[in-house]
């Protein structure tokens, strides 16, 4: 059994030490854009790409690695980043099953619009908080906002931002928060 693991973070680490530690015999192979010399130590390749978000890059090496050696496989998208850019459909259609959601069913985690919207439709406000879905830049709107909210805050940009997608403002950093927006 191999698996294919994409990324090189700690994410991606505790996957392939859990799975390391599963079965010693598991063909671990990592793709990643950098080396992470923990990873490198436990699987049988690490394959460095430099475009690692492009879909096409990915697939090519996938059917390297799978030509090489036709064993079952699966792939392991460590980001949610590889879910945004659908290479879980990609893979599937190459045959190659994912342990993670296709691109449609990782909008949940990949938009925020999506997800307060989803909620909303099938009727689970109860399961998120006040919030306002802004398209454009309006300070005399974002202003009204912040004083309904009694100037006690968060902003969120939709789509992945790496964990720093949320910023935290009260009344002292009004003018941050509109640099921000």
């Amino acid at each position: 059994m191999r698996f294919i693991i994409l990324g090189s973070g700690g994410r991606e680490n505790s996957i392939i030490q859990k799975l390391h530690s599963e079965n010693k015999n598991y063909n671990l192979v990592c793709i990643s854009n950098i080396i992470n010399p923990d990873i490198k130590k436990i699987t049988s390749e690490y394959h460095i790409l430099n475009q690692i978000y492009a879909p096409e890059k990915i697939l090519n090496l996938l059917q390297k690695i799978y030509q090489k050696n036709q064993m079952e496989t699966i792939l392991i998208p460590g980001s949610e980043a590889f879910l945004e850019i659908g290479i879980v459909d990609l893979a599937l259609k190459y045959g190659i099953p994912s342990i993670g959601p296709s691109k449609t069913l990782a909008c949940i985690e990949t938009s925020k619009t999506f997800c307060r919207n989803y909620l909303r439709y099938n009727h689970l406000n109860e399961f998120q908080p006040s919030y306002e879905i802004l398209y454009d830049f309006n300070e005399n709107r974002l202003l009204q906002i912040f004083e309904e909210y009694n100037f006690n805050f968060v902003v969120k940009a939709d789509g992945l931002c790496g964990g720093k997608g949320v910023r935290v403002f009260d009344k002292n950093s009004i003018k941050e928060a509109l640099q921000h927006c």
